[in-house]
């Protein structure tokens, strides 16, 4: 026999006060014997009982477990694709204590809350290139994600083509894998270029499962380097501006559209939107299982109670 639970200090305070008043009852029973008559044996019956149903109350609490039991276990996951912008507009301060940063917190807590799920880190700037391949493995997300940096990238400027059509090719070469697929694409927008018609339809049958999150203000922040302000040849300063009007545009045809700064932070709200999306089962198991049977102890405590409710005797022979 195996058990839910192991007996702790509930069931045991449980016991000991079951005792306690119990001793104390038989105290006083013995007590008035000398002055109404002799007890009658009877009240041992009621003991056996009681003792009887109090033990069937706490072996049902444990829960206890025996004999098998066929049942069909199921898998399912999503495969989430992460896009993110490592362009040097990355770097503004805007969003505190950078936009990158921001994302790397955010990022670390929403994929804690989607467990179960295969995440994959892409990044992409002029080009697009995987990192993490789609893996359960989230600690190494996670630890590749906290040392992204603008610097890693061979070239600058933010090529949203590139990491699109990777994101299309991967959707594409997993279609026959009985998964959901999501793409989370990260970027400040300020300059993505031209994105082909014929890519946005070849996108269009996959568009409640790509997010495009946002990074960043409309007023802006000031980028830097080495720790001072990067300024143009006529020393103007270099300031970089979330575009919110590309953004949108674009989410209009393939994506939804979120926006992350100091005040919004969007992660739980697409979390609950990757979690609504179809879940596709991909194992399904049958095991054995041990059965709880707590309740045939429970019944059983319940009828002997009864009984002894029901059921009067006399507590002294006269």
């Amino acid at each position: 026999m195996n058990w839910a639970k192991s007996i702790s200090g509930y069931e045991i305070a449980f016991v000991l006060v079951f005792l306690i008043l119990y001793i104390w009852y038989l105290w006083n029973v013995q007590r008035a014997t000398t002055s109404i008559g002799r007890a009658s044996r009877l009240r041992f019956l009621k003991l056996f009982l009681r003792v009887t149903y109090f033990g069937l109350f706490i072996t049902a609490l444990l829960g206890p477990s025996f004999g098998n039991v066929e049942t069909e276990t199921k898998s399912t996951a999503k495969d989430i694709i992460l896009a993110i912008d490592l362009s040097k507009s990355m770097d503004a301060t805007d969003v505190s204590p950078s936009r990158l940063d921001m994302v790397k917190l955010g990022l670390n807590q929403f994929i804690d809350g989607l467990s179960g799920n295969r995440f994959g880190l892409l990044v992409f700037s002029s080009e697009a290139y995987w990192l993490v391949p789609l893996t359960y493995d989230h600690g190494l997300v996670k630890d590749y994600i906290n040392n992204l940096r603008p610097g890693i990238m061979p070239d600058q400027g933010t090529n949203l083509t590139a990491a699109l059509e990777k994101i299309s090719q991967k959707f594409e070469s997993n279609k026959d894998e009985d998964r959901s697929k999501v793409a989370i694409l990260i970027t400040d927008g300020e300059d993505f270029g031209y994105v082909n018609s014929s890519l946005k339809d070849s996108l269009k049958k996959y568009q409640g499962n790509i997010f495009y999150l946002g990074v960043g203000t409309e007023t802006g922040g000031l980028l830097t380097r080495n720790g001072e302000i990067i300024t143009d040849e006529s020393g103007v300063q270099a300031l970089s501006k979330l575009n919110k009007s590309n953004l949108q545009e674009m989410a209009a045809s393939v994506t939804q559209v979120f926006f992350l700064d100091n005040e919004s932070k969007p992660f739980p709200e697409i979390s609950q939107r990757i979690s609504s999306i179809g879940q596709q089962v991909i194992d399904v198991r049958k095991i054995l299982v041990l059965n709880n049977k707590y309740t045939n102890f429970l019944l059983i405590a319940l009828v002997l109670a009864a009984l002894d409710a029901l059921v009067k005797i006399k507590q002294f022979e006269i």
